[in-house]
């Protein structure tokens, strides 16, 4: 890895070629599938004003290395930082790099979530784990101390019950 490497986190409007870029989604078809329709869903939820996209890019390349979509709620009345979308482009998921780049941007995501604590009183960062996947959830919970919480959401006058995280935004 370029010992030289430096990264840089900016709003984008649109990623439209990224998203349209096969090389970016799992070798996986079904899961590659998934993903573009996850990646466009969040950038039309972005030109809706719904959510703010932030690239992680390769400054010195100009390469864009993984999003982060994030948009304001409520858990239990107030105020949160949801993490609507985290996604890093396939060739840069290395598992044994030196760098995570989703560990990268949830720090960024954290640190956004205290700034926002100060100016409006965010106290929580939430996500929902795609397809509330057991092994992402425990990954969450022991890499980042995110805490499970089950909400029940009304659809079509059925209640159903959905695995949430939340992290607690709190300096150390």
């Amino acid at each position: 890895m370029d010992k030289e490497l430096e990264l840089v986190i900016e709003i984008v409007s649109s990623l439209d070629s990224f998203a349209r870029d096969r090389k970016n989604y799992s070798d996986d078809f079904i899961q590659a599938n998934r993903e573009e329709t996850l990646l466009k869903e969040t950038i039309k939820d972005s030109k809706k004003h719904r959510t703010k996209i932030y690239q992680l890019k390769n400054k010195t390349s100009n390469v864009t290395l993984g999003i982060i979509a994030l948009s304001a709620s409520r858990l239990d009345f107030k105020p949160a930082l949801v993490i609507d979308y985290l996604f890093i482009a396939n060739p840069f998921r290395e598992r044994n790099s030196a760098i995570n780049y989703a560990q990268y941007l949830i720090l960024f995501a954290f640190e956004k979530g205290l700034k926002l604590q100060k100016e409006i009183g965010v106290s929580n960062l939430i996500l929902y784990p795609d397809n509330e996947e057991d092994s992402l959830i425990a990954y969450y919970k022991k890499k980042y101390g995110f805490i499970e919480i089950r909400e029940h959401i009304a659809i079509q006058k059925k209640v159903q019950f959905e695995k949430w995280l939340y992290l607690p935004l709190k300096q150390k």
